[in-house]
C-alpha cells in the first residue's frame, strides 16, 4: 500500500489570507463557538467561514469533549517568527509575483539558491511563501517545524540537484513533504504537483504517520512523523522497521537525532556533516520531546506508541480504560480471526461487540479516548474481519477528538487493505 491514487477535491480550495497565516486547528463550532475559555481561544481559531484546510466534514452530531489541550501537548509549537541566519545561494533570485502565486504558476527557479551570500530573513520564508507550506499543510496535514525546514536546507547544501537524494550514501531517499519542496523549487507549477499523504503509506501505517525517508525498499523500512493532531508540527519521528507489522520506533525528535541515530556508528562523512550542521544551527540533538510526550500518553497500543488525547485529571473526562489488558485483547482478536468452528468464532466476536458497546457509552459520556484505541489496536491486528469496526471506532474517534483529517485518511486508507490481504 505504497502508491495510493485519490481524489483531493475537497484539499484544494484556495486558503484565505488568515488561513495562510493562521496554522492553529479550527473550531468545530467556528464564529458560533460557545465556549469562551481564554486558553480555548487560544489554541483554536474561529473564522466565520468555513477553513478550506479542513477537508472532510463532520458529521458526528455526538456533543464533542471539550478539546483545549494543555500547551505542552504538542511539542515545538514556538518555532513561528524565529529568526535565522541561513545561506541564500542566490540573494537576486526572482520571488514569485502575486499573480503566479493566485493561479499556482512559478517562474523557473523562483526562491531557488545558488550562490554563497548569507541573509538574515524570516523563518516562514524558508520556503517560498504562500506555495509550498500550504500544498504540505494541505496534502499532508502537518505543519513544518524549523528542524524539518533545517533538515531540508542541509539536504539542498549536500546534493544541489537532487536532495531528496542527498542520503543516498546512506541508502535512504526522502518522499512525502519534501518532494512538494522539490518540485516547488524547480518551478513546477503547484496544479501539477500531485504527492499527497496516501503516497508511501504502507498497510500497518496509522493516520498519525507520515513516511518522510525511505530507509530499505525490499522490506519496507521508513522513517516517519508522528503526529498526534493534525495541522500541527510533529510530535516525534518513528522508525517503522518492515511494512510486515505494526511496530513503531521512536528514533528522535527530528530527523536529524533519526538519523544519527540510525548511524552514528558507521563513520560515514555525511553523519560528520549532519552533527555538525546540527550544531552549527542549534538543533537539539538530545530526545527531549520523546520523553515529555510519553508522560502525556493515556493508554498503550499495539504499535507501541501509544494515544494522546484530552484528558481532565480532575473530572476524568476524556478517558477510560479498556477492560481487558493488551494481551487480552490480542489473545482474544487471535482466536476470533483463527477459529475453524462457527460457534466458538462467534462467541470471540460476540465479546468484541461487548467491547464496542462499552466504546458507544464511553463516547456518549465525553470519553473519546476509549473508543481511539481500541479502533486503532484492531487496525494493528490488520485482519480483514476486523474492517467495519475500525471503520466505525476511528471515524467515529476523530471525530469527537476534532481530528476530521485524520478521518479522512482512515476512510481511504481502509478502502486500500480492501484491495490487499
Amino acid at each position: 500500500m505504497k502508491q495510493g491514487k485519490v481524489s483531493f477535491t475537497p484539499l484544494e480550495k484556495e486558503p484565505g489570507v488568515d488561513e495562510v497565516t493562521d496554522f492553529r486547528p479550527v473550531c468545530k463550532y467556528g464564529a458560533n463557538c460557545y465556549r469562551k475559555n481564554p486558553d480555548h481561544q487560544k489554541q483554536y481559531k474561529h473564522p466565520r467561514e468555513p477553513n478550506a484546510l479542513i477537508s472532510p466534514p463532520v458529521t458526528s452530531k455526538k456533543v464533542r469533549l471539550d478539546d483545549s489541550h494543555d500547551s505542552d501537548l504538542f511539542i515545538d509549537n514556538a518555532s513561528e517568527e524565529i529568526e535565522l541566519i541561513i545561506k541564500q545561494a542566490d540573494t537576486s533570485a526572482v520571488e514569485p509575483k502575486e499573480d503566479e502565486l493566485a493561479t499556482g504558476k512559478l517562474s523557473q527557479g523562483a526562491g531557488a539558491s545558488s550562490g554563497n551570500n548569507k541573509a538574515c530573513i524570516n523563518y516562514e520564508q524558508l520556503l517560498p511563501s504562500d506555495n509550498a507550506q500550504t500544498i504540505v499543510k494541505k496534502r499532508f496535514f502537518i505543519e513544518l517545524s524549523k528542524s524539518c525546514l533545517l533538515f531540508w536546507q542541509f539536504c539542498q547544501e549536500t546534493n544541489k540537484e537532487s536532495p531528496c537524494s542527498a542520503l543516498k550514501e546512506l541508502g535512504m531517499e526522502l518522499l512525502g513533504p519534501f518532494q512538494v519542496l522539490a518540485a516547488v523549487n524547480k518551478g513546477i507549477p503547484i496544479n501539477e504537483i500531485t504527492y499527497n499523504c496516501m503516497e508511501h503509506r504502507y498497510y500497518y501505517d496509522p493516520p498519525e504517520v507520515l513516511t518522510v525517508i525511505q530507509v530499505d525498499k525490499t522490506k519496507g523500512s521508513h522513517i516517519a512523523y508522528y503526529t498526534d493532531h493534525p495541522l500541527t508540527q510533529p510530535n516525534f519521528i518513528v522508525l517503522c522497521p518492515t511494512k510486515d507489522n505494526c511496530i513503531l520506533k521512536p528514533i528522535g525528535d527530528n530527523l536529524f537525532q533519526a538519523v544519527i541515530q540510525l548511524h552514528q556508528d558507521t563513520g560515514l562523512s555525511i553523519i560528520k556533516s549532519l552533527k555538525q550542521f546540527a550544531t552549527n544551527h542549534d538543533i537539539d540533538l538530545m530526545p527531549t520531546a520523546i520523553k515529555l510526550r510519553k508522560k502525556q500518553v493515556i493508554a498503550d497500543t499495539f504499535h507501541g506508541a501509544g494515544i494522546v488525547v484530552p484528558y481532565d485529571h480532575t473530572t476524568e473526562l476524556g478517558y477510560r480504560p479498556l477492560n481487558l489488558t493488551n494481551t487480552q485483547l490480542k489473545t482474544l482478536l487471535s482466536q476470533a480471526t483463527t477459529a475453524t468452528e462457527g460457534k466458538k468464532k462467534s462467541n470471540k466476536l460476540d465479546q468484541l461487540q461487548d467491547l464496542i458497546t462499552y466504546v458507544q457509552f464511553a463516547n456518549d459520556e465525553g470519553d473519546p479516548g476509549m473508543g481511539l484505541e481500541l479502533g486503532i489496536d484492531l487496525f494493528c491486528n490488520g485482519h480483514k474481519l476486523f474492517t467495519s469496526n475500525i471503520l466505525h471506532l476511528l471515524t467515529v474517534g476523530y471525530d469527537l477528538l476534532g481530528r476530521e483529517q485524520y478521518r479522512w485518511i482512515i476512510e481511504e486508507q481502509m478502502n486500500e487493505r480492501k484491495q490487499h490481504k
